[in-house]
C-alpha cells in the first residue's frame, strides 16, 4: 500500500523554550493510523528501554542523550502508550562532507514507522520539518540506503531531491544490551535535501 499523506493539526500548545512545539496531532485519510508526534519524554524513554530489543537500547540511549545536549530532538509517533514510529532531527548533518559542502541545515535520520504505509512516516517527516523551521534552518537533509527504493520514493513524493554530489557512507553499529559492538555497518546512501517552505530559493 502506498503511504498516505497526513495533514498536521496543531493543537493549542505552548511552544517550548527550545522552539519546538510540544506535540503534533495527525489528521489522516480513512485507514491511516492516528498518532501524536512529540519529543521523547523521560517517561517515553523508560518505556522504550523496557519494550525494546536489547540490540536497540544503545540507539535509544544515544538519541535521548543527544536531545538532552540540545543537539537535536528525538521525535516519537505515539498512539496512547504505543510507539508506532520515531525519527531523530539534528541541527546539523552527521556527515562531514555534507557539512563542508552545504554548511548549515538540519538533518533527519533513523526514521521508522510501524505499520508502514499508513501515514505514520509522513507525519513524522512533516513534524521534523516543522522542528527544523523553528530552528531557522533553510534546508533539511537525510540519507537513504541505495537499496531502499521504497523510502526513496516516499521522500521524493514529499519534495526531497538528490543533492547532486554523489553518495555518502552511513556508519552505524549493531550492539548488545551493554553497548558493545556486534556488527559494524558501512552503508552507501543517496543524500536528499529539501528547501523548507517559506524559504526563498537562491538566485
Amino acid at each position: 500500500m502506498a503511504a498516505r499523506r497526513a495533514d498536521l493539526v496543531r493543537p493549542d500548545r505552548n511552544v517550548r523554550h527550545d522552539g519546538h512545539r510540544e506535540g503534533w496531532r495527525d489528521r489522516c485519510d480513512p485507514g491511516a493510523v492516528p498518532v501524536v508526534v512529540r519529543p521523547c519524554s523521560a517517561e517515553d524513554f523508560v518505556r522504550l528501554l523496557h519494550d525494546s530489543h536489547p540490540g536497540r537500547l544503545a540507539h535509544h540511549r544515544g538519541r535521548y542523550a543527544l536531545q538532552g545536549r540540545g543537539e537535536g530532538i528525538y521525535l516519537l509517533a505515539v498512539d496512547g502508550d504505543r510507539v508506532l514510529g520515531r525519527v531523530t532531527v539534528t541541527r546539523w548533518s552527521k556527515y562531514p562532507r555534507v557539512c563542508a559542502v552545504l554548511g548549515g541545515g538540519a538533518e533527519m535520520n533513523a526514521l521508522t514507522a510501524d505499520p508502514p504505509g499508513r501515514g505514520v512516516g509522513s507525519t513524522l517527516i512533516a513534524a521534523a520539518e516543522e522542528v527544523a523551521l523553528s530552528w531557522g534552518a533553510n534546508t533539511i537533509g537525510l540519507a537513504v540506503d541505495t537499496d531502499n527504493a521504497g523510502a526513496h520514493r516516499l521522500y521524493r513524493r514529499r519534495g526531497y531531491a538528490d543533492w547532486g554530489r554523489g553518495t555518502v557512507v552511513d556508519e552505524w553499529a549493531e550492539t548488545d544490551a551493554d553497548g558493545y559492538v556486534l556488527v559494524a555497518h558501512r552503508d552507501r546512501c543517496w543524500y536528499l535535501t529539501k528547501r523548507l517552505p517559506g524559504v526563498a530559493s537562491p538566485p
